[in-house]
């Protein structure tokens, strides 16, 4: 059932067909409505007259609003039959909860050829390389790794756009000699650091997938919240050593064979997340920073991006941190309640895929 409001506030709504119930007395939410319930239920707005909804149903209002606005997944969304009855009940929301799966189809999981690409658009890298140096943009520290794969990827995250490539260049250029991060990479008490929030932040790089790309591990659910709390203080340097990691990624040697020289694999791992993660304006912006670090100067370094064991409350997360995500990133996005196939696939094999997503101790 779906209908449309009349109001400028008013967006499309949705209940399942299931839940058309003869209590009808509890509203439909618009898009907008919803955004204010969450602030409520996060405490930074006061309730609202008719806003007054329990976890359960607010959390599957958002989900099937996400899910009939297009969700910005390229995939589809199967929310279990027992969170879709759940609409207009009063109960609390466990832990145990089901969890909610929005998977991209097989087909959408492939590798990347980049080095077919080079050769297909090698005229618009000579001509970026041009305009790069006539702006002073392509000097040795003003990139890492191979310098094509560098041009490449400008233009790939500017639909090779020549001139908007060219000032992305030239705000990567500009953002790396601010920050320094050429000296920091090798500089032994920031490699410490970085290091340390290996740690904090329970991330590693276990290894390579089938393909010979880097598989990049994050265990979101186990963290110590207060920990990444304390790291988050200073968002600035949070990133900066975020981009130390993507240092190391991007400069990574691969074999000749390898297809995709740039991509990494990247598995976040939610095992275990509760709302202390997502109730802290420290770890907001934290993730903020981090994100427009990545996302602005280490362009179309991620291939795909696993959410895996998703419990219920990323739902709340996602609602949190979407505002700071560009569509490319969310276009590579693949969020599961369980292990995906597709991802045990990419990494081998079950046997193969254990240890490289084991918990680090």
């Amino acid at each position: 059932n779906r209908t449309k409001g009349t109001s400028e506030e008013s967006a499309w709504v949705a209940r399942p067909r299931s839940e058309v119930r003869a209590d009808t007395a509890r509203p439909v939410l618009s898009w907008p409505q919803l955004q204010s319930a969450v602030a409520v239920a996060h405490g930074s707005l006061r309730p609202r007259a008719g806003l007054a909804f329990s976890w359960r149903e607010l959390f599957s209002r958002w989900q099937l609003l996400h899910r009939l606005r297009g969700g910005g997944f390229s995939g589809q969304c199967d929310f279990p039959p027992t969170l879709q009855d759940s609409i207009g009940g009063d109960g609390p929301l466990e832990e145990e909860d089901p969890a909610v799966d929005c998977f991209v189809p097989t087909s959408s999981v492939g590798v990347l050829d980049r080095g077919e690409l080079l050769e297909v658009h090698a005229q618009e890298i000579d001509e970026l390389r041009s305009l790069a140096k006539k702006q002073g943009s392509l000097a040795a520290t003003d990139f890492v790794g191979n310098e094509n794969q560098h041009l490449l990827a400008h233009l790939r995250a500017e639909s090779f756009d020549l001139q908007r490539a060219a000032a992305r260049l030239a705000d990567t250029a500009a953002w790396r000699r601010e920050s320094r991060i050429y000296e920091k990479a090798v500089d032994s008490s920031w490699q410490l650091a970085e290091k340390e929030l290996q740690g904090v932040l329970r991330y590693k790089q276990a290894g390579h997938d089938i393909s010979g790309r880097p598989v990049f591990v994050e265990h979101v659910g186990a963290w110590d919240v207060d920990a990444v709390k304390a790291a988050a203080q200073d968002p600035v340097r949070l990133a900066t050593l975020v981009a130390l990691s993507c240092e190391l990624l991007v400069a990574m040697k691969r074999p000749a064979f390898v297809a995709d020289q740039r991509g990494v694999v990247i598995v976040m791992d939610m095992q275990g997340l509760g709302m202390r993660h997502i109730t802290s304006s420290a770890l907001i912006r934290g993730f903020a920073e981090v994100s427009r670090v990545v996302q602005s100067f280490y362009p179309d370094l991620m291939a795909h991006v696993f959410v895996v064991n998703a419990p219920w409350v990323f739902s709340a997360l996602l609602v949190a941190i979407r505002p700071f995500l560009s569509g490319e990133t969310l276009s590579k996005v693949h969020i599961s309640g369980e292990l995906p196939t597709e991802l045990l696939h990419l990494l081998g094999g079950p046997e193969q895929a254990e240890p490289m997503l084991a918990r680090p101790s």
